[in-house]
């Protein structure tokens, strides 16, 4: 049976929208521990990281943002390194799992939701050479997550200490770097593991059989208490 070990990061703030949500309680009192029950279900490991990282603070200091922040989950997975696990999964905080939610996937390599070409063009990325897959969710083998964070670490100790340039922000596109320069080619992911509940009207929006059938709600932008109690509201069919 195939090692799974899951690391969510919930750091500060938790988020870069500004909001007068009580994200600390959403996050820790309902949001994370209902990946956590998944695990548990699924006899998957699952570790939450709160307390900030040195090296981020330095990063954080000299870039005079809170972006390092994003890279927490990252550097966590090297607290991992002696462990016997086969797959590393990196989920957001912002996730809600029902009993819905299927089993992982296996991967070769690393999975995740490919960017579109359009959008790496937008960010000045020819889409025929540089590969990148979205936040949110990503499962990868242990090996290439730990080159991954190995590799994010070194970049920012280069930032800090040589004033080697780093783009902090999207993280997603510095990840893109290391998948690009290690000819690493991502696995595209099913989205019912990383279903995205925008910011929408609500109120407006029918609950559809998708929706029922739906384990990973990813409460993404703003208003994620509203989100949540969306799903709640219809996930049992009450």
């Amino acid at each position: 049976m195939s090692k799974y070990i899951v690391i969510q990061s919930f750091v500060g703030s938790g988020t870069w929208y500004k909001t007068e949500e009580n994200l600390h309680g959403l996050y820790n009192d309902v949001l994370i521990p209902s990946y956590k029950r998944y695990c548990d279900r699924h006899g998957y490991r699952h570790v939450i990281y709160t307390d900030e990282y040195e090296l981020l603070e330095a990063v954080n200091s000299k870039s005079g943002s809170n972006h390092g922040n994003l890279y927490h989950q990252y550097l966590s997975i090297l607290k991992h390194k002696e462990e016997d696990i086969d797959y590393i999964v990196l989920p957001d905080a912002d996730f809600y799992v029902t009993r819905n939610a299927k089993p992982f996937p296996k991967t070769k390599g690393l999975a995740g939701d490919l960017w579109m070409k359009s959008s790496l063009q937008d960010r000045g990325k020819d889409p025929e050479t540089f590969t990148a897959i979205y936040g949110g969710f990503q499962i990868m083998t242990k090996d290439i997550a730990m080159g991954l964070a190995e590799w994010i670490k070194q970049r920012m100790l280069d930032f800090v200490i040589k004033d080697k340039e780093l783009q902090l922000h999207p993280n997603m596109l510095v990840v893109g770097e290391y998948l690009t320069e290690h000819q690493i080619v991502p696995e595209p992911l099913d989205f019912e593991y990383n279903y995205i509940l925008d910011s929408i009207k609500l109120g407006e929006r029918p609950w559809t059989d998708v929706d029922r059938d739906t384990g990973f709600w990813h409460l993404y932008g703003k208003n994620k208490s509203r989100q949540l109690r969306y799903v709640l509201q219809h996930a049992d069919g009450i």
